[in-house]
């Protein structure tokens, strides 16, 4: 699976629940990585258990879970729309999902990142 960018994103769970802030931007194909991206559709994704993937035209959406009304989510980007993934690369990426996962939740990264934002 190729993809130019991976960003782990949040959405506020009300108020513009579409739009992903880019919170980790990992860029392979450009020095300063572009935090600036078409978003992907994250309609109904919040409804769903995480981890939940969602494969679209460009991208791969992963749903990581909640925490305080921001749902977070695993955004690959840049993805050639004729590649379906297959089972390694989504085994794999559930792998990584679930690392993003344990940093934000376990170990508290999202309630830190709230917090140096005074939210």
């Amino acid at each position: 699976m190729r993809t130019e960018s991976k960003c782990l994103g949040r959405a506020d769970a009300t108020g513009d629940a579409g739009v992903p802030e880019p919170l980790f931007v990992l860029d392979l194909a450009s020095e300063p990585a572009r935090t600036e991206f078409t978003p992907p559709s994250l309609e109904g994704l919040d409804a769903t258990e995480p981890p939940t993937l969602l494969e679209q035209e460009g991208s791969v959406v992963v749903y990581l879970g909640n925490r305080d009304d921001r749902n977070w989510f695993l955004i690959l980007d840049g993805r050639s729309p004729s590649e379906p993934l297959d089972s390694d690369a989504k085994e794999d990426l559930m792998f990584l999902a679930g690392e993003c996962a344990g940093l934000l939740f376990f170990r508290q990264l999202a309630d830190a990142e709230e917090d140096s934002n005074g939210k």
